[in-house]
């Protein structure tokens, strides 16, 4: 059982399921779409009957950005950004909770940061609201870096994957 609340129970979560995952679908449909125009049709059949089934059409696409709340941003860093320490500290709460609590002294109480698993080779962070100097337990401070330089450049989530490039300024590990 976890500790904290589960990803669709957090403000994050509730976004992600309403908001960007229909998002995506309508997306992917209409890359599909575009795609379908773009193929080379297939020459008709010189003998027997051929069945044609309509497409639809693409549905139109409204000009300029889609709404904020639609849109999120992704920080696709290297895990190379993580201490040993804090990838054993991410491992073990992966098992523990799917996710961890930070102290910041914005708000009253402690934030609840979510982590997902990347397969074998790294994780998905949500990156608190609201927040920056956050603080958390011994093993955890290259977690907190990264959550804090996310937080300065106003990132939503952190894919932490061992073939994503590294980021100019941030530390880097060597284990």
């Amino acid at each position: 059982m976890s500790n904290g609340p589960q990803f669709f129970q957090t403000l994050m979560g509730k976004q992600f399921y309403d908001g960007t995952m229909p998002e995506i679908a309508r997306q992917l449909k209409r890359i599909a779409d575009s795609l379908d125009k773009q193929a080379p049709k297939e020459p008709e059949p010189t003998q027997g009957p051929s069945l044609q089934v309509p497409k639809e059409p693409a549905p139109a696409v409204p000009p300029g950005p889609p709404p904020a709340r639609l849109v999120g941003r992704i920080l696709d860093i290297t895990t190379g950004h993580v201490s040993k320490e804090g990838a054993e500290f991410l491992d073990h709460t992966l098992k523990a909770s799917q996710g961890f609590w930070l102290d910041s002294p914005e708000c009253p109480r402690d934030v609840w940061v979510p982590v997902y698993s990347r397969g074998q080779y790294g994780w998905f962070i949500g990156v608190p609201d609201d927040t920056k100097d956050l603080t958390g337990e011994q093993g955890a401070e290259s977690i907190v870096a990264l959550l804090n330089y996310a937080n300065a450049h106003n990132i939503a989530w952190i894919l932490l994957d061992c073939d994503s490039d590294a980021v100019p300024g941030l530390h880097l590990y060597d284990w």
